[in-house]
């Protein structure tokens, strides 16, 4: 699996959540500069390479909202 240089943006690329890890350490915390008990999701591309990326970071998808 490849990966992404931290926090690329891909606007309308198709992916899937395929892991999710609590951030447990402040190490971890402050690579990502998140918070202690976020999650950290590793994001899957169509291509095959994937992403590491904070919840603070992501919006939840709805249904029948302009995606663009």
């Amino acid at each position: 699996m490849q990966q992404h240089t931290h926090f690329c943006y891909c606007p309308k690329q198709a992916a899937v959540i395929c892991g999710m890890e609590k951030i447990k350490s402040e190490s971890l915390a402050k690579k990502y500069n998140s918070k202690l008990g976020e999650w950290l999701y590793t994001i899957e591309f169509e291509d095959g390479s994937s992403i590491e990326v904070p919840e603070c970071y992501l919006e939840p998808y709805e249904k029948g909202k302009d995606q663009s």
